[in-house]
């Protein structure tokens, strides 16, 4: 049938000498206990769940000094998240943030500083992803074209913005297109 897609080849390359290949180390940054009704139809609103903060460092073998840390979990100081956006998720949605350790601290364990850190690349913008960039100041941060609109409208400019615009560094942060 001409509707029917090929599989695509999911293999892996055969191995060969000096292949280039990244060490991937998952980082825990906070958590959230939330209502499971927030995600969930039919849940009681008693029933809760605990999602962990991930982040994500990668390092290449072939370019050792050079870090790429994918998102950055829940900052330490999540009290001063924008006050529209705290009200949001403590009050309205019952979230129970908890942080014994952010980024900065996973890093550590690991005997990085965030100086390290080359690359800073954010999935997207929600508080429990964005950290607390200040600490990055070698990193350029790479963050989707879309979210231009909402970080030159986010807050303090905007005191109802759940965003804050620090999580961008001016200068040092890059705006991806699809095509890059």
């Amino acid at each position: 049938s001409p509707f029917l897609l090929a599989e695509p080849d999911m293999s892996l390359p055969p191995p060969t000498e000096n292949q280039a290949f990244c060490h991937v180390s998952a980082l825990f940054a906070g958590s959230v206990d939330f209502p499971l009704a927030w995600v969930l139809d039919g849940v009681s609103e008693d029933k809760r769940a605990i999602a962990p903060a991930r982040c994500f460092l990668l390092r290449r073998s072939t370019k050792k000094d050079e870090t790429f840390l994918f998102d950055l979990g829940i900052r330490s100081d999540w009290q001063n998240l924008p006050p529209a956006g705290l009200k949001h998720l403590v009050d309205r949605l019952g979230f129970r943030i908890s942080v014994p350790q952010d980024a900065v601290g996973a890093l550590a364990k690991g005997g990085l500083k965030p100086t390290d850190i080359t690359y800073l690349c954010y999935s997207h913008l929600h508080f429990d992803h964005t950290g607390d960039s200040k600490p990055f100041t070698n990193s350029t941060v790479l963050v989707g074209a879309g979210a231009r609109p909402l970080l030159e409208n986010a807050y303090p400019k905007n005191p109802d913005s759940p965003l804050s615009a620090d999580v961008v560094p001016e200068g040092r942060t890059r705006f991806l297109d699809p095509s890059d």
